[in-house]
């Protein structure tokens, strides 16, 4: 793992080392814990990686590797959100029809398994194991010790992307509508007391004494004010995901323009 372990540190990670293999002592007693390699995931996780400050964590599991990070994703309460990506190597895990359909969504947008084949490195490769999300690229060799030594520069490019994303997802959650459209941002309810919760809306100045007003509202989910879909903003542009053009175009026409604000904070969806 020494390669991996320098390109670690050196892009700013900490690093922890499993060792789940090591389940008994020299008396052949088991080590409490540490059972199995899943039980020591579970018990490292909940001792050590819990405590850990990092808002990203990555982790590259080779072989068994995959089964024990998928028995954590269901035995972990908070693994599912504070494990960014996993990048698999011929993995040998099987996320089943049965499988639950958060776990189904987390290895469809943050996974990756590269196997051994005889195609080219990063070549995609068709599962043939009904319900499987995990994406499959090839490892660029035939051989599976080789997968990880092989896999390793295109892992850290995929960590990078998905990072990146992540950081881009945060600051979505941010509303911003350029100051130039003017708006107002109206705190409500209006009688709320200064320890009240508040939300609020945005209008456009003197909204309410035009002839022609609109309404622009969002959809369910995650999305904030002014924003049609999140993904759109993470994965396209800013202006094909907001409403800027809507209130570009509504203020050039005369019209007031009130944009509500009414998504639930908690919703994942777009």
């Amino acid at each position: 793992m020494v390669p991996y372990i320098e390109t670690a540190l050196k892009e700013g990670f900490g690093v922890i080392i499993t060792n789940g293999n090591d389940n008994v002592d020299s008396n052949n007693r088991p080590i409490q814990g540490s059972e199995s390699a899943q039980d020591h995931f579970v018990y490292v996780w909940n001792n050590f990686i819990k405590k850990a400050k990092a808002e990203h964590i990555v982790i590259v599991a080779h072989s068994f590797g995959g089964v024990v990070v998928l028995h954590g994703l269901r035995n972990i309460k908070e693994a599912k959100e504070r494990i960014k990506a996993v990048a698999f190597t011929d993995s040998v895990h099987s996320v089943g029809h049965y499988e639950s359909s958060d776990i189904k969504q987390f290895f469809k947008e943050r996974t990756r398994n590269w196997v051994s084949s005889r195609e080219p490195l990063d070549t995609p490769i068709r599962s043939y194991y009904e319900g499987d999300t995990c994406e499959l690229v090839s490892a660029g060799t035939t051989e599976s010790v080789w997968t990880s030594h092989c896999a390793k520069d295109s892992v850290f490019r995929f960590f990078k992307e998905k990072l990146d994303k992540e950081e881009k997802g945060k600051a979505v959650q941010e509303v911003f509508l350029p100051g130039n459209l003017k708006l107002l941002k109206i705190a409500i309810p209006v009688d709320a007391g200064k320890k009240d919760p508040q939300g609020f809306f945005f209008m456009s100045e003197y909204a309410l004494s035009f002839k022609k007003l609109i309404i622009l509202m969002h959809g369910g989910g995650a999305v904030r004010a002014g924003q049609w879909s999140r993904s759109v903003i993470i994965n396209e542009n800013h202006e094909s995901g907001t409403m800027v053009p809507y209130i570009e175009k509504a203020l050039e026409e005369g019209f007031g323009v009130i944009i509500t604000n009414g998504a639930a904070v908690r919703g994942t969806r777009d």
